[in-house]
């Protein structure tokens, strides 16, 4: 289904997001390291990795993904910081008003350590987020009548994708966890509308992929990304310790 990276030190396995088999034909060492690629049913855009801190929320239905900032002054220089950690979590409900800019100035921000990065408090600087930069997340913008319409027609697109389970009792309990999980989420997006920014994936086929959501409302260094669980596979890696 999909093409697997090209690298002769891993074995690769593909299950979807809600644990049903897709392939699994691949001898697994015990020695290597398991890394999970995360990918748009529709578009196969890689959208995230494990290599994030998950946390399922909405009754098992949407990913909730934190990322750290990228600082990037007026100089090419960066800094990058990202958990390498994966939890599971309920229902999280949080989501509180707050502005969209993540252009910061008169900041504070210093590096102590021996590479010493300062920025004076006169100092513009941009913050932009490690997961949009290394999967090539595209911004989109929506008035709410626009993003209702579109997000309508996605969740139509995802429950007939669901319905297409082959195990009949699994797939009744999943779509109602899918309707009710996904109906509380989207209100409380349509409840603080402003306090979100959205995102498409790097083939920016808006009418086919899943649309990302950012919670801009409390923390913009250590920032939420949400994703409908169903709407991705996973993709697994197997890579050796020694890499």
């Amino acid at each position: 289904m999909t093409n697997t990276p090209e690298n002769n030190n891993t074995t690769t396995t593909t299950t979807s997001s809600n644990n049903n088999s897709i392939n699994n034909s691949t001898t697994i060492n015990n020695n290597n390291r398991k890394y999970i690629i995360y990918r748009d049913v529709f578009t196969n855009d890689i959208l995230m990795t494990n290599y994030y801190k998950i946390e399922t929320v909405f009754d098992q239905c949407i990913f909730k993904v934190k990322s750290h900032f990228v600082i990037q002054p007026s100089s090419s220089n960066t800094l990058d910081s990202d958990s390498d950690s994966t939890t599971k979590n309920g229902n999280d409900n949080n989501a509180t008003k707050s502005g969209k800019n993540n252009s910061v100035k008169n900041t504070n921000l210093v590096n102590n350590n021996d590479n010493n990065t300062k920025l004076n408090n006169n100092t513009k600087i941009e913050i932009k987020y490690s997961i949009i930069e290394k999967f090539g997340y595209h911004e989109r913008l929506f008035k709410k009548k626009e993003f209702i319409m579109i997000i309508n027609g996605y969740i139509t697109k995802l429950k007939n994708y669901i319905e297409n389970f082959d195990n009949n009792l699994q797939k009744k309990k999943r779509e109602d966890d899918f309707i009710i999980g996904v109906t509380n989420f989207i209100q409380i997006v349509l409840s603080k509308f402003n306090s979100f920014k959205f995102y498409i994936g790097p083939t920016k086929d808006i009418n086919r992929g899943m649309i990302i959501l950012q919670d801009c409302s409390s923390d913009l260094l250590c920032s939420n990304f949400y994703f409908f669980m169903d709407g991705l596979y996973e993709e697994v890696i197997y890579v050796p310790n020694s890499l």
